[in-house]
């Protein structure tokens, strides 16, 4: 087995001429005189504004580092919802004020909320359960704006935009959770 030819399966390994390697630990490691790159697995959230890089590793200057959950748009898009529906609830009359206006805030509060518990999760499958939480959530806010405005409780474009940004927030909730995925292949 020993001297069995290069190529087959029980081929020893070929060895390569070891040459001189410099190590950069943002760039990964070069090979100083072919030029060539071994560079570490990047992985990154591309989406309608900047490139995210995960886990602290940065590769080109237009990418933003990820430290903590604050820095996800996810999360950005997600809080600015929360804000928007909380001064909305202001509208709703005051018989709901212990129904509908109360699920609506926590649903609302849920969204954001379950995002960030996720991000500070050990393990990415963690992540991925509190962000189909969040994403739980966001449809429950969606319906109960649905319901303000078929029920005229609500100025029907302010619940048309609000219904268009879950929509957005679901869409990049939707990305990051796949991206979550992508990171176990």
């Amino acid at each position: 087995m020993r001297n069995a030819e290069p190529g087959t399966r029980n081929a020893e390994p070929e060895t390569r001429n070891a040459e001189p390697e410099t190590r950069n630990p943002e760039r990964g490691t070069r090979n100083a005189e072919r030029g060539t790159r071994n560079a570490e697995p990047e992985t990154r959230v591309t989406g309608s504004g900047p490139r995210l890089i995960f886990n602290n590793k940065t590769m080109k200057s237009d990418y933003v580092q990820i430290k903590n959950f604050t820095d996800l748009e996810v999360w950005q898009l997600a809080h600015k919802l929360k804000l928007e529906i909380y001064e909305i609830t202001k509208l709703l009359p005051e018989s709901e004020k212990f129904n509908r206006i109360s699920q609506l805030r926590r649903a609302a509060c849920s969204i954001s909320a379950n995002i960030a518990e996720g991000f500070g999760r050990y393990h990415y499958r963690e992540n991925i359960q509190f962000c189909r939480q969040g994403r739980g959530s966001l449809e429950e806010c969606l319906d109960y704006l649905i319901t303000s405005r078929d029920l005229k409780e609500l100025p029907k474009e302010k619940c048309e935009d609000l219904i268009n940004k879950c929509i957005r927030v679901r869409m990049v909730l939707n990305g990051y959770i796949n991206f979550l995925n992508n990171l176990k292949n």
